[in-house]
């Protein structure tokens, strides 16, 4: 006798930095599957007692905004900024799409019909995964296994395995050289369908999400060291400057070059903002240690 059933399941984790705006990348696995036999009502031996533990390695994506130290400078010293570079990493898509894949499987029931396929089970086997211009290429095989009847009397049940290859294409858009591509694959739903007594047509639907991790170095100022300024380069400096500014331009940098706050720059102009715009025209005072 054979007896498949669906047993669903509900979990909840507790994990106090989840909300609605992150991104999950959750890889379940049922493991330590046991079955015993129980009594029902009638304390008939027929019902079965199913355990089975759930290990699953969570991770959760989400932009956040980190306030970093990234320069300093002062008025009466010169700042030497010690710096380490750092290695980060962002999320920059997440994409899932399913490849569908039938093909007809061959059994071999050694002189006996096939009567009835009882269930099926399978699972994901990658060879290849290659980069394109529109994304990832995968190539792989689904490698199903088959119990089934037969009209045979010495052997009723048998099992067979076939092979489902397939290939699909993942599509991520601006794909960079230095991505990392992180891919989870499984099989979604599986069926079978009797065509003789010697052939199945299998159908499977195979799952691919990739998350697409863009890495990315910055520098992190991990101290600094006071020292006096080089003879004359304060004094070379002229006192007042006009400007006018690029795209590029930004008034921490131009108070930096000129010796000066930028307080003392948006007072000077009339500035309500910290922020410059291409074309803005600036007049630059050098502020003394001994205005301050």
């Amino acid at each position: 006798m054979w007896f498949q059933e669906k047993v669903p399941f509900l979990c909840e984790f507790e994990i106090p930095e989840a909300d609605s705006s992150v991104v999950p990348y959750i890889v379940a696995e049922v493991k330590n599957i046991s079955c015993s036999s129980g009594e029902d009502d009638d304390r008939e031996s027929r019902v079965v007692l199913v355990e089975a533990g759930l290990s699953a390695n969570i991770r959760l994506y989400a932009e956040r905004k980190q306030e970093m130290l990234c320069d300093a400078y002062a008025l009466d010293h010169e700042l030497i900024l010690k710096k380490d570079a750092v290695s980060c990493a962002g999320l920059r898509m997440k994409n899932t799409s399913v490849c569908r894949v039938n093909d007809t499987i061959q059994i071999e029931a050694q002189g006996s019909d096939i009567l009835q396929i009882c269930a099926g089970f399978g699972t994901v086997e990658m060879d290849r995964r290659t980069r394109t211009a529109d994304g990832i290429r995968v190539e792989g095989a689904v490698r199903i296994r088959i119990l089934y009847l037969t009209s045979s009397d010495t052997s009723p049940i048998e099992a067979a395995e076939g092979v489902l290859p397939f290939q699909h294409t993942i599509e991520i858009p601006g794909l960079l050289p230095e991505d990392e591509v992180r891919l989870r694959h499984s099989v979604d739903a599986l069926s079978f369908l009797m065509k003789g007594s010697r052939e199945a047509e299998a159908q499977a639907a195979v799952s691919l999400q990739a998350m697409v991790v863009s890495a990315g170095e910055t520098e992190l100022i991990r101290g600094m060291e006071e020292a006096e300024f080089p003879t004359g380069e304060r004094s070379a400096q002229p006192s007042m400057v006009g400007l006018t500014l690029t795209a590029k331009d930004i008034l921490w940098d131009i108070a930096k070059r000129y010796h000066t706050t930028i307080e003392q720059i948006r007072k000077t102009n009339r500035l309500e903002s910290d922020t410059a715009a291409a074309g803005m025209k600036l007049l630059v005072l050098k502020q003394l240690p001994e205005q301050l």
